[in-house]
C-alpha cells in the first residue's frame, strides 16, 4: 500500500502557505500582451473571411451594374472606405517585421 493518497509530481509545488503561493507564483509564464492581441485579431480574422467573401461577391455585382464612371468611382469609394477589423498597432509591427 502507498504511503501517499495522491501520487507526488517530481518538480510539483505542494503545499498551501505563503511560501507554496510564492512558488506557485513565480512559477507562472507571465502573459505577453501581445501575444493576446495577436490571438484575438487571429480569432477576429477568422471570422471575418465569410464577411469578406459576401462583400466581395456583392461589389463585383454593383460594380458590373455601373453604366457610368461617376457610379463606379461612388461603389469604389465606398468599398475602399470598408472596414472589417481594427489591427492592433503591435500586430502590424509584427506582420511588417515578419515581411521583411
Amino acid at each position: 500500500m502507498s504511503l501517499h493518497k495522491f501520487p507526488y509530481v517530481p518538480g510539483e509545488i505542494i503545499g498551501k502557505g505563503p511560501a507554496a503561493l510564492r512558488q506557485r507564483a513565480a512559477a507562472v509564464k507571465p502573459v505577453d500582451v501581445r501575444d493576446l492581441e495577436r490571438a484575438r485579431y487571429d480569432a477576429l480574422r477568422k471570422e471575418t473571411d465569410q464577411a469578406v467573401q459576401t462583400f466581395l461577391f456583392e461589389f463585383w455585382k454593383e460594380l458590373e451594374r455601373c453604366d457610368s464612371r461617376t457610379k463606379r468611382l461612388d461603389v469604389l469609394r465606398r468599398a475602399a472606405r470598408k472596414k472589417f477589423i481594427e489591427v492592433p498597432n503591435s500586430v502590424l509591427e509584427d506582420l511588417r517585421r515578419d515581411l521583411i
